[in-house]
């Protein structure tokens, strides 16, 4: 028994330097703060100061404000094609929220719900924008009908992609289970970032059958994933515990266009009839041959049915 114990020990010992060596051999994908900004700001990027953090958006057009939100491990650019559609007509403002591309995440005792309501109150104020159009993908949908619940006088347009808001447990572990990564060893593990094989992987789950990732946009994603300190910001936020309060969906009192792919694998098409049944003046649009991000996916369909969706319920203000 005796010489059993030992095997193991020793077992248990070569294991442990096997994983220390992998750690240290691992190559390494994080980029610096300063890297990250050399590589991916545009020639319409700023940064704001708040709360001590700073935070990345871009501005460029002229007309009507629309404000573009992204999901969860998302950031700025996976609106670029819309944003370059709409760009024409609008003024696109496009940020990355606290914690995500190159955007910091400030320390704060608030919750990450309140944290991105309040910065986004002071986004605006800051840019000078009293009456906007907001359009939000998952969790920057939530973000979205936040907004428009919380700022009726200022929101005249709501677009809703995939968004979240609904059995968002469920939706979390659609995702993946973050849950798993907030330990030592993950973190550790994590410390070196997130090979492109991953990103690549997260690009074929959140999309549809029928979409072929476009490598230089994952590759982008990837190092924006990778930018120092994003993957904890990814971990921390996404073991916060916050669940949507849903019955603010219900004070939204914009024309809202509810907009949802049927080949979703994060938040379910059904959700789509959750929304329009919880916000009155509402539209919804299914795309067949669509996953979770149609503005990635589908941006020249979706900008020509936003267009019709203001011209035809917004700027008339007819209800549905």
């Amino acid at each position: 028994m005796k010489k059993l114990l030992i095997a193991v020990g020793v077992l248990l010992t070569l294991l442990s330097l096997v994983l220390v060596y992998a750690l240290l051999l691992r190559t390494e994908h994080t980029i610096t703060k300063a890297e990250a900004k050399k590589r991916f700001s545009t020639e319409h990027s700023h940064f704001l100061q708040w709360r001590g953090a700073e935070i990345h958006y871009t501005d460029v057009g002229q007309g009507t404000p629309v404000l573009m939100i992204h999901g969860f491990g998302g950031n700025f650019t996976n609106f670029d094609s819309l944003a370059d559609i709409m760009k024409v007509n609008y003024r696109v403002v496009r940020v990355d929220l606290p914690g995500f591309g190159m955007s910091d995440l400030p320390s704060s005792d608030d919750s990450a719900e309140a944290l991105y309501r309040d910065f986004l109150a002071h986004m605006l104020d800051t840019l000078n924008i009293d009456s906007l159009y907001v359009i939000g993908n998952s969790l920057g949908g939530w973000m979205s009908w936040e907004l428009a619940a919380s700022f009726p006088q200022k929101v005249k347009g709501l677009v809703l992609l995939g968004s979240a808001g609904y059995e968002i447990e469920k939706v979390k572990a659609n995702i993946g289970r973050i849950e798993l990564l907030d330990n030592t060893l993950a973190r550790a593990l994590l410390a070196r970032g997130l090979p492109m094989s991953f990103s690549m992987q997260n690009a074929n789950h959140i999309t549809s059958q029928y979409w072929q990732p476009n490598l230089k946009a994952v590759a982008v994603n990837n190092g924006l994933t990778n930018r120092e300190g994003n993957i904890g910001n990814l971990i921390t936020l996404g073991n916060s515990g916050i669940l949507p309060d849903t019955t603010k969906i219900a004070q939204v009192q914009c024309p809202t266009l509810i907009v949802w792919g049927k080949e979703d694998a994060i938040v379910p098409y059904e959700h789509a009839e959750k929304f329009k049944r919880d916000i009155l003046n509402s539209k919804v649009v299914l795309y067949d041959t669509c996953g979770h991000v149609p503005q990635i996916e589908l941006p020249h369909r979706l900008a020509n049915d936003i267009e019709d969706f203001i011209e035809a319920y917004v700027q008339p203000k007819v209800d549905y």
